[in-house]
């Protein structure tokens, strides 16, 4: 069983937040390819952050 002590509620970002965090290394762009010996798929981009740094990509964060 999981207990959560607290939870932040995180909104707005914008192309400049990504951007500077992308910079900054705190982003990271992740290429989700799978191949399965004969041909390749795309299983689109993503990005990953670790739960530390996820707060610099909000302009607003309100713990509730």
């Amino acid at each position: 069983m999981v207990k959560y002590e607290r939870a932040q509620l995180l909104t707005e970002t914008n192309m400049d937040i990504i951007r500077n965090q992308l910079i900054s290394g705190n982003i990271l762009v992740d290429l989700r390819l799978h191949d399965k010996g004969t041909s390749a798929r795309n299983h689109g981009t993503g990005f990953r952050a670790t739960e530390d740094k996820l707060t610099y990509l909000f302009k607003n964060i309100t713990e509730i």
